[in-house]
């Protein structure tokens, strides 16, 4: 179990300046897709859904420009801050899918 946990808060590895630019593309696409929810959902619903995808936008958006980032100008700690968004994000999704099958 501590093995998991030593993974889970270690920093992601670098990834190629192609994989980097072509998660950056993604994440802002999934980034609109999140911003649409502010006018889709309503309430709860909204504030869950608007987070869990936001995290998961960013999460992505900080992988890809620390990847691309050289370490002295903060690349580790860019994709340092993934471990944060990502583990917003495994507390918003399971309660945006809830609030989602609710209704």
């Amino acid at each position: 179990m501590a093995r998991i946990a030593d993974q889970f808060w270690k920093t992601p590895n670098r990834l190629s300046q192609t994989y980097a630019r072509g998660l950056i593309a993604l994440s802002l696409f999934v980034l609109i897709i999140a911003a649409l929810g502010l006018f889709i959902y309503d309430g709860v619903q909204r504030v869950a859904y608007v987070t869990a995808m936001g995290s998961i936008a960013f999460g992505n958006l900080a992988w890809g420009v620390g990847s691309l980032l050289p370490e002295a100008q903060g690349g580790r700690t860019a994709r340092g801050a993934t471990r944060h968004l990502f583990l917003v994000m495994l507390v918003a999704l399971p309660i945006a899918t809830a609030l989602a099958l609710r209704s």
